[in-house]
């Protein structure tokens, strides 16, 4: 039985305030222009045939993970259909290994965002049968540097410093991708995001801050494999 997952209702806010697509005019003051493949249009197939182009250098994905331990076939990236979208696609771990197309596409990418939960976390479980995470199957299938969660990511804060880390890695001359991302996360700390939180997208009454998220629960899970320059 599958896990009940929440909804994600700020990453059509996060995608649009991050990539600058003609096709979508909320997206005008995207950082960076790019392609968003958004609920039903992003498929196994639309990401496939993307990644093969391999002209995109960095590839967002905001979307949610499921990790099993012992178990690549039930650990999976939540897509909107396989070939068509609609009714909700696992992309499993088995298939991001076997997939020639998937695996092969992320070998031309610079950077990898996973914005979604657990996307770092790999466990050896009792039986002795490890699974990788998605991160770091991505990253040994050749993409170069991977951002990624350790645990449950709040769907609000994520957002917040998905734009604000790449506002930093963009718009300042000379630096790193480690060092835009701490940024990042010392702006959600002391409250200082260029990116204003809203009512819609206050911290969870779990976690009651100020500034609104201090708290490590938000900030903490996210680090960078691979290439960090």
């Amino acid at each position: 039985m599958s896990p009940v997952l929440d909804p994600l209702p700020n990453v059509e806010h996060e995608l649009e305030a991050i990539v600058h697509d003609p096709k979508r005019p909320g997206s005008a003051k995207g950082v960076m222009a790019g392609v968003i493949e958004l609920d039903d249009d992003f498929t196994e197939k639309t990401m496939a045939a993307q990644l093969a182009q391999q002209k995109y250098r960095l590839v967002h994905i905001a979307s949610h993970f499921v990790f099993t331990p012992g178990n690549d076939t039930d650990s999976y990236l939540l897509l909107g259909g396989k070939d068509v979208g609609g009714a909700g696609y696992h992309l499993t771990m088995q298939e991001v290994n076997d997939e020639p197309n998937l695996k092969q596409g992320f070998r031309g990418v610079d950077l990898l965002t996973l914005s979604a939960c657990n996307t770092a976390t790999s466990r050896i479980p009792p039986d002795g049968k490890e699974v990788d995470g998605l991160a770091t199957t991505v990253h040994r299938n050749g993409a170069k540097a991977v951002i990624a969660t350790l645990w449950k990511a709040d769907d609000a804060a994520t957002g917040e410093l998905m734009v604000d880390f790449y506002r930093h890695w963009i718009g300042t001359a000379g630096i790193t991708k480690v060092q835009a991302l701490q940024q990042a996360q010392l702006d959600l700390l002391h409250g200082t995001s260029s990116v204003k939180a809203t009512a819609a997208n206050a911290p969870s009454a779990q976690y009651p801050q100020t500034p609104s998220y201090a708290h490590p629960y938000y900030w903490a899970p996210f680090i960078l494999m691979g290439n960090w320059n």
